[in-house]
């Protein structure tokens, strides 16, 4: 009897396993997202306020370094899933 191996499975049935690792990859670069944009904010706001008379100047500058931040590692979480979803790592 051939057994066919992992990869030649996953061929002979095209959405096996690939829409829950996409909610899977989707899910965890949501939470690593707002998780490093939530550091990155605390730690750009509170070297900011130390340069600057008001608060208005750092907390804007900080909000749009955390959104930077979100989106490049939601961005790499779903690369690295779509990466993982092709070549069947």
């Amino acid at each position: 009897m051939n057994i066919p191996d992992n990869n030649s499975v996953l061929l002979l049935y095209p959405g096996f396993m690939r829409g829950q690792f996409s909610i899977f990859s989707l899910a965890l670069g949501i939470l690593l997202g707002i998780i490093s944009g939530l550091m990155t904010f605390l730690i750009t706001y509170n070297e900011y306020i130390r340069h600057y008379p008001t608060k208005k100047e750092p907390l804007k500058m900080a909000l749009k370094a955390a959104l930077v931040a979100l989106c490049f590692f939601f961005a790499l979480s779903v690369l690295i899933g779509l990466f993982l979803m092709i070549y069947g790592i």
